[in-house]
């Protein structure tokens, strides 16, 4: 199973943006998310084709599990 925290943000154009990481350390921390995101804004760390990000929208641990049915070698 793998797991991918994942920030939402919209820039100041309106569009969404997604800042995914992988395997993040558990607990995940809400607080420490939240600080997290609102530093990125604060700092305009990312600047995206649709411009700066300017406000959260989510944050979220997605888990995913695969189940190999056949593979060849």
């Amino acid at each position: 199973m793998s797991k991918q925290l994942q920030l939402r943000f919209e820039s100041d154009f309106g569009k969404a943006t997604t800042l995914s990481i992988e395997e993040p350390a558990e607990p995940v921390d809400e607080t420490a998310v939240e600080a997290l995101m609102d530093t990125i804004i604060a700092k305009e760390a990312f600047f995206t084709s649709d411009g700066i990000v300017t406000k959260k929208v989510y944050a979220r641990v997605v888990e995913r599990n695969v189940d190999t049915i056949w593979e060849t070698n």
